[in-house]
């Protein structure tokens, strides 16, 4: 059993199919606008301040709330009351389900008992990264939690991490691999596995026009972008910390380049699960 958002376990238990999965996480994606364009919808920033938060968000590891207030574009006050808005206005992706007709109210609530059982171990707050990890335990558990909160607020993508292991996991052969080689005193490689879909959103983030499935180019160019941000708030915090790090550009590599050996992560996502090695 794999770490899973509800649309996973669904499909997974054959309540709906794909495509209307695909349907109802479309759906969210117009209503529930992220918080920058909920802002900028209701006249509280100007599309120009939002690239400004934005740009900030791009080299601290901050919300977009607070890099607003950081930079005096909204009071603590506005956020707050973005933020209550925003939870009431926000449509589930079981609501979406039934609103689209694929489901009922019914099957969903009993599909969600049966889920949250299921998933009852990866609840906890905390990423309990393995004793055997060594050294590495402090970057896979900062970089855990910094691509999981950077594929939110750069990609518009909820992820929860999942199981972590010093064992190979399995990855979808049709994943995208993008590496990042980081120099200090005992060099490092950070590789991100994304999903066919995944990959696609994180294009649709960059590019903003809708990202033709068959662009491949385009895609992997998008996902290097991605690794690159994350992967350079991981290097910020450490280098907080004392240590002295630096970065190569990103690559897409080979599936079979990976290698069995380093930390193997489960990120979990609406789109399937995206898998984080980190390796020497």
């Amino acid at each position: 059993m794999s770490v899973q958002f509800f649309g996973q376990y669904l499909l997974q238990h054959r309540y709906i199919r794909a495509d209307q999965l695909l349907a109802a996480i479309e759906l969210q994606r117009e209503k529930n606008l992220k918080f920058g364009e909920y802002a900028t919808a209701n006249g509280y920033v100007s599309a120009a301040n939002v690239e400004k938060i934005k740009q900030l968000q791009q080299t601290k590891d901050i919300y977009f709330g607070e890099a607003a207030i950081e930079l005096k574009i909204l009071t603590a006050d506005e956020v707050d009351n973005i933020l209550q808005r925003q939870k009431a206005d926000h449509v589930l992706l079981g609501d979406a389900l039934v609103q689209l007709g694929h489901i009922d109210s019914d099957a969903v609530n009993k599909a969600l008992d049966e889920f949250k059982k299921e998933q009852k171990e990866y609840a906890a707050t905390e990423i309990a990264v393995p004793v055997e990890a060594n050294e590495l335990r402090a970057i896979t558990g900062t970089s855990i939690a910094i691509t999981t909160k950077m594929l939110l607020r750069v990609a518009g993508i909820l992820a929860k991490p999942g199981k972590i292991s010093t064992k190979a996991i399995p990855i979808s052969p049709d994943s995208i691999a993008t590496r990042v080689a980081v120099w200090g005193k005992k060099p490092l490689k950070l590789t991100l596995c994304t999903p066919p879909e995944v990959a696609k959103q994180i294009a649709r983030a960059f590019f903003a026009d809708e990202v033709d499935r068959e662009d491949q180019a385009l895609i992997e160019d998008a996902n290097r972008e991605f690794i690159n941000i994350a992967v350079g708030n991981v290097v910020t915090k450490l280098v907080q910390g004392g240590e002295t790090l630096e970065l190569e550009p990103p690559e897409t590599i080979a599936l079979d380049d990976i290698g069995a050996t380093g930390i193997f992560s489960e990120i979990g996502t609406p789109y399937g699960t995206v898998a984080l090695v980190i390796s020497r």
